[in-house]
């Protein structure tokens, strides 16, 4: 009979284990936090970097675009800048998507992607280059199901 008991509690804590990580992969990828843009904000070069996604709710396997607005600590817009970024999903390691922005004028740099894997929370780290000085943002944002 305590075999018999044993054999059930190890099947049940077997489902309840495999219940715990479903639930928890689908909490990440079902979330449905706003995704507003991320505020400008300094970095280590003093420049201002700003992101807007457009849409303002990127959705999975849809494309979105990001722009990037720089400008100095006085507020003037930085033109002429090398602007790259990397796209990484922060809940699972699906590889980085490297995006080259394009300078749209008034400060303004623009990149797109095709679409996205999985909704979630994503990053997009920003690295901007103007001569000698050099900037790193990294900004996060949602993507929806």
């Amino acid at each position: 009979m305590s075999t018999r008991l044993s054999a059930i509690n190890e099947r049940a804590a077997g489902s309840i284990l495999i219940a715990a990580v479903t639930l928890a992969l689908l909490a990440g990828g079902c979330s449905k936090h706003a995704s507003a843009p991320a505020a400008p904000g300094a970095s280590d070069s003093g420049w201002k970097l700003g992101l807007t996604v457009s849409p303002k709710r990127p959705r999975m396997v849809r494309p979105a675009s990001f722009t990037v607005h720089i400008a100095d600590s006085t507020g003037l817009a930085i033109g002429d800048a090398m602007v790259t970024g990397s796209l990484n999903m922060t809940l699972m390691d699906m590889g980085k998507t490297e995006v080259k922005f394009e300078p749209k004028g008034n400060g303004d740099y623009e990149a797109s992607v095709k679409s996205f894997d999985m909704s979630g929370p994503w990053e997009l780290a920003v690295d901007a280059v103007q001569g000698s000085t050099k900037t790193h943002r990294v900004f996060q944002f949602n993507v929806f199901d």
